[in-house]
């Protein structure tokens, strides 16, 4: 039994040595999101897939779309960004390796043949970080907002 006990403490301090290595990962995730904001600027899809979890979903939950695999999302043509800027990253759940974050978007995009598309979204996007230490995205659920993000909310 005391093995079992001794087992069980040297396990909860493993654990909390090794979410201590991530236990902040607001930085990396807004850096992330950054990034991809960027990309989408630059037209770099291969920046975008770099991000990606090799398992990412995209639900919109304004649409009865199916969810867009990494795949689907990276060959949908005819996009272009004229602007976007993050505008909230808030951490929800912090699980060591796994992160959840509220993200606010503003952007300034169309689509060929759609025109305009909606400019403001909040979204619930789930990091994972992988073994090389880089946070990769796994899902992301998306909403169109009516306004964009304030902390007034």
């Amino acid at each position: 039994m005391k093995k079992t006990i001794a087992a069980i403490i040297a396990l909860m301090f493993a654990s909390s040595a090794a979410a201590g290595d991530v236990a902040a990962p607001k930085d990396a995730i807004i850096s992330q999101e950054k990034a991809w904001a960027q990309a989408l600027l630059d037209g770099d899809l291969n920046a975008v897939a770099d991000l990606m979890h090799r398992d990412f979903r995209l639900v919109r939950a304004y649409s009865d779309a199916p969810p867009f695999s990494k795949e689907m999302y990276l060959s949908m043509d005819g996009m272009s960004a004229y602007a976007a800027d993050v505008t909230s990253v808030t951490i929800t759940e912090d699980a060591g390796a796994i992160a959840v974050a509220r993200v606010t978007w503003t952007m300034d995009w169309s689509q060929e043949g759609v025109g305009k598309l909606p400019p403001y979204f909040d979204m619930i996007d789930t990091w994972v970080k992988g073994d090389d230490g880089e946070w990769r995205i796994l899902s992301r659920i998306s909403q169109i907002a009516d306004a964009p993000y304030s902390d007034n909310e």
